[in-house]
């Protein structure tokens, strides 16, 4: 496996990692109390942007590599 593909798997791995952990407090939050609430919320958006962050990664190696 080269170098770039080990690099990409990781990538893919942190990004599902990150969508995991966003659907896990998203769960929390259901049954949270609305003092839980207001500390799941800055979470869940945290997770969802370090997804995306790592999406768009993923997407802008892709551009390049082809």
């Amino acid at each position: 496996m080269t170098s770039i593909a080990r690099t990409t798997e990781e990538l893919t791995k942190a990004r599902d990692g990150a969508n995991m952990v966003t659907g896990d407090l998203r769960a929390a939050l259901a049954a949270a109390t609305p003092v839980e609430a207001l500390l799941l919320l800055p979470l869940i958006k945290r997770a969802h942007e370090l997804s995306q962050g790592v999406q768009e990664l993923l997407s802008a190696r892709a551009s390049d590599s082809s």
